[in-house]
């Protein structure tokens, strides 16, 4: 994670926290279409925003965590332009609900993202890509001041649930994403 960004708490599948609640647990632990979850959740199509998009320079400032996804993606040591980080946010009723990083390697990533201005996932249902993901980490952090920012006015709350994860194809690799919920999920969730 970025420097900004502290880890308050880590949690674990079987988790007994009372912040952690059924429907938390269903947005975190699932495996499938995180953007599908949060359609369903709020009863609206689910936008993606495209907040930035870059070629990793240099993996020794560039890289969240480095260590980890040099691990992910076969202890490579990163040429200039071989890893690809986007960063997105997801919009419902115009309201940010999530904000995500994905960090691939660029062959990868310009295989299966043909429609830069949609989610991951439906890149990967047009391409017919069968895929796993596998969760590695369910947090909470505190966030910035920039970050922040996507919670809503008045939202002085700078804790929120963070998770990331490896997304699998035939076995291997093909993305780190680590995505950051905003408060305003909270409204969907009653």
């Amino acid at each position: 994670m970025e420097n900004s960004l502290k880890i308050l708490q880590s949690f674990t599948r079987d988790s007994t926290d009372s912040q952690f609640t059924t429907m938390w647990r269903l947005i975190l632990l699932s495996d499938g279409s995180n953007t599908k979850n949060l359609e369903s959740i709020t009863q609206e199509t689910v936008k993606t925003e495209v907040v930035s998009e870059e070629d990793i320079l240099n993996e020794q400032k560039a890289l969240a965590n480095e260590s980890l996804l040099f691990n992910i993606f076969e202890n490579k040591t990163f040429s200039d332009s071989e890893l690809v980080k986007r960063v997105v946010i997801l919009n419902s009723k115009q309201q940010p609900l999530v904000y995500a990083r994905s960090y691939w390697p660029k062959a990868k990533y310009e295989q299966v993202m043909k429609n830069k201005q949609v989610a991951i996932g439906h890149n990967m249902t047009q391409a017919k890509l069968e895929y796993f993901r596998e969760i590695k980490s369910i947090n909470t952090v505190l966030w910035d001041d920039k970050l922040n920012s996507y919670n809503g006015e008045g939202n002085d709350q700078k804790e929120n649930f963070a998770r990331g994860y490896i997304i699998y194809k035939n076995g291997e690799p093909m993305t780190y994403i680590e995505e950051f919920f905003t408060h305003q999920i909270n409204k969907f969730l009653n």
